[in-house]
């Protein structure tokens, strides 16, 4: 994954890292598998505002809780925090409760 990421094969990774994650393969300690760090790098290289979000998002509700500072940070840049911080928190609850 590594050396697709150096040679930009940006594509591939995506690729694959969303069948990783679809198959449900796991992190450590029930953890968000590394697959969505590999997407968040990605898409914040390459400037997909909507993908870098939502894959941020699933990783705080798959128990990161220091991906929510970076959630605020995405939505304060989009000008949106105000809107959308009910949601994210709401969010954030109801995934966490479904457990």
């Amino acid at each position: 994954m590594d050396k697709a990421i150096a040679e930009k094969d940006y594509q591939q990774v995506e690729k694959l890292c969303k069948e990783a994650i679809e198959k449900k393969i796991y992190g450590h300690f029930n953890r968000p598998a590394p697959w969505a760090y590999y997407l968040e790098q990605i898409y914040a290289e390459t400037g997909k505002q909507d993908e870098l979000t939502e894959t941020v998002r699933y990783i705080l509700f798959q128990w990161d809780t220091a991906y929510f500072m970076k959630l605020k940070n995405i939505y304060q840049q989009q000008g949106v925090w105000k809107r959308q911080r009910r949601t994210a928190l709401a969010g954030a609850f109801e995934e966490i409760a479904s457990e």
